[in-house]
C-alpha cells in the first residue's frame, strides 16, 4: 500500500469517527477555565466537530453550574475529584490526561527531589487546592503563599519570592523558567469527561471512548501532548 492511501485512509476513518460523534445527541458541556483547557478545546474539537457547542467558564462557576444540573457533562473531572471536592456520584470517560501536583523550582536552581527538602522553605500554592490542607505543618515550611491565579504562583516564584511552588502538571511550553523532579508528585489524577448518570449520557461517553481510543491508537492524541506540555 503507497504512502498516500494510507494517509488517505487514516484522514477517512478520522472524518469517521468525527461523524459517528456528531450524530450521537450531544449533551450541554462545560469546560473550567484551567490551564490545560487550551489542550481540551482542542481536542474536543477533533471529536466532536469544530462546531461543537460548550461553555467555558471559571472552575467554580463550572463546577457550581454542573452540580446544579444546568450542563449534563464537566471536562476534565473524574469519579474521583467529583466525589472528593463536590460530593457527587458521576460516570466517567477512559482518562485522556495524567495530571497532578509537584513541586517547582527556577530552571536555574536545583529541583526538589525528596519532600524533607522542603523543610524551612517558603512556598506558594493555588487557592483551592484542598487536597494541600496544612501545608507548612506538613512539609515543616517557613511559610505559604496562597494565590488565585496561575500566573500569580509563576511570578512570584520567578521574582523569587518564595522557593516553591505546588504547580500543576503537565506544565504549558511557554512556561520555560520552571521545572520540577518528575518523580516527586504531591497529587495525581487523571482528566476525563464527567456526566450526569443517564441512559444517553452513557451512550454519549462509550462514543467518546471509541473516538478517544482511535487518537490514541494513531497517535494524534501523544503529538497534541507535545505541542502543548514540556
Amino acid at each position: 500500500m503507497s504512502k498516500k492511501s494510507t494517509c488517505c485512509i487514516g484522514l477517512f476513518f478520522t472524518s469517521l469517527m468525527t461523524l459517528s460523534l456528531s450524530a450521537t445527541e450531544t449533551p450541554s458541556i462545560t469546560l473550567p477555565e484551567l490551564v490545560v483547557h487550551p489542550f481540551e478545546e482542542v481536542l474536543l474539537s477533533k471529536m466532536l466537530g469544530k462546531d461543537i457547542n460548550y461553555t467555558l467558564q471559571p472552575l467554580k462557576r463550572a463546577a457550581f453550574d454542573f452540580q446544579h444540573g444546568k450542563f449534563s457533562c464537566f471536562v476534565g473531572g473524574s469519579i474521583k475529584s467529583m466525589r472528593t471536592y463536590y460530593n457527587m456520584d458521576v460516570i466517567e470517560s477512559n482518562s485522556y490526561l495524567n495530571w497532578g501536583v509537584g513541586v517547582y523550582t527556577l530552571r536555574t536552581q536545583k529541583t526538589i527531589n525528596n519532600i524533607t527538602e522542603l523543610e524551612n522553605k517558603s512556598a506558594v500554592v493555588l487557592r483551592g487546592n484542598t487536597f494541600l490542607k496544612n501545608l507548612r505543618n506538613k512539609f515543616k515550611l517557613s511559610d505559604v503563599s496562597i494565590v488565585t491565579r496561575d500566573e500569580q504562583a509563576i511570578a512570584m516564584l520567578e521574582a523569587q519570592r518564595v522557593d516553591v511552588a505546588f504547580y500543576w502538571y503537565p506544565v504549558l511550553k511557554e512556561e520555560n523558567t520552571i521545572h520540577r523532579d518528575e518523580s516527586l508528585s504531591l497529587y495525581q489524577d487523571q482528566s476525563r469527561l464527567v456526566c450526569h448518570p443517564s441512559d444517553a449520557n452513557k451512550i454519549f461517553i462509550q462514543t467518546f471512548n471509541r473516538s478517544l481510543q482511535q487518537l490514541k491508537d494513531n497517535g494524534w492524541l501523544e503529538q497534541l501532548k507535545k505541542e502543548h506540555f514540556q
